[in-house]
């Protein structure tokens, strides 16, 4: 949720089948809490460098995002 101009605010919430055990629940609550962290990282660097002015919007690293860049082009495939 948006905060303001430079602050948001992530809320999870995660929902399971009955079937599912506390151990996995808790194993994949602390997986996705140790890729949230991650992700806070370079958001929080995309950011600082947004914020410098040099650039005027944010750019993918295609090294690292290949899965963001599909989605993209499966999109653009899809409007285009």
């Amino acid at each position: 949720m948006p905060v303001d101009p430079n602050r948001t605010l992530a809320i999870y919430d995660y929902c399971f089948a009955d079937a599912v055990s506390d151990s996995t629940v808790e194993d994949f609550v602390r997986f996705i809490d140790q890729v949230q962290d991650e992700d806070v990282v370079l958001c929080e660097s995309v950011q600082r460098g947004l914020r410098s002015g040099y650039f005027d919007q944010g750019h993918l690293m295609l090294s690292r995002e290949k899965a963001l860049r599909h989605f993209q082009k499966l999109v653009h495939h899809a409007i285009g």
